[in-house]
């Protein structure tokens, strides 16, 4: 393997490790916490929080949830809703367990009501 200035690498890294920057030598020191990319075990997606625990990367608003209710696991065929609509306040008070179903009709509502004004709805036929 080449290094970043084009040198051949021998190949075996935990002897020349220092004296490398090939892919191959620094593979190990660029994973983790010491990697340039670590953002202290959190990420985004899709605008949720998600945090590295033992068990992989969770959403945050999930684990708040759960530690605060003392279970394991979300119930099935439930979602943890943020009730003022921001998906980073993952504050206690902001979350509510709630059935599918009625997280759809809760959306529905909202989406509604922006689209239509807060007092159209009542001048609609």
């Amino acid at each position: 393997m080449r290094d970043e200035l084009g040198r051949f690498c021998g190949g075996n890294p935990p002897k020349h490790k220092d004296k490398c920057n090939c892919f191959r030598c620094n593979k190990q020191s660029r994973k983790g916490k010491v990697s340039v990319n670590w953002k202290g075990g959190t990420s985004n997606i899709r605008g949720y929080k998600l945090v590295l625990t033992n068990r992989g990367y969770m959403l945050e608003h999930h684990l708040v949830w759960m530690n605060e209710n003392q279970i394991h696991r979300i119930p099935d065929g439930c979602i943890i809703h943020h009730l003022n609509g921001d998906k980073l306040d993952n504050r206690i008070e902001n979350l509510q367990l709630m059935t599918n179903g009625f997280h759809t009709t809760v959306h529905n509502i909202i989406n509604n009501r922006r689209y239509w004004g807060k007092n159209q709805h009542l001048n609609r036929r």
